[in-house]
């Protein structure tokens, strides 16, 4: 499957939780595709375009309503995932680059970064 979105190379890619339909894929370019990998073709259905930098982690909500970025920009941003809209972008206070993050699995109103 090619990524026609994507104008540098892609760092990460996340399946969506019990729907192996969907993928987010994360690119140095800062933005990041959500496709459909079960269409036939596989298709990007959307492209969530807010980071300054090299995006470094993505992932979804439990519902997959959500997904939840962070990059070498030092932002946190939420999307509303269906979409394709962002909800809120959160910078790191020190502007630090940020490396990691994950959804809180028994609560999506909070999210762990890494910026080490």
């Amino acid at each position: 499957m090619g990524l026609p979105s994507h104008v540098e190379q892609v760092s990460v890619v996340k399946f969506a939780n019990n729907d192996k339909s969907k993928l987010a894929c994360a690119s140095h370019d800062g933005s990041i595709s959500v496709c459909d990998v079960t269409a036939t073709p596989p298709a990007v259905t959307a492209v969530l375009r807010g980071h300054t930098k090299p995006v470094t982690d993505v992932d979804w909500s439990a519902m997959n309503e959500l997904l939840v970025s962070c990059g070498l920009d030092g932002a946190l941003c939420l999307w509303a995932a269906p979409a394709a809209r962002r909800l809120r972008r959160v910078p790191d206070p020190r502007g630090r680059a940020l490396h990691a993050i994950a959804f809180q699995p028994s609560n999506n109103n909070m999210v762990i970064v890494s910026f080490a």
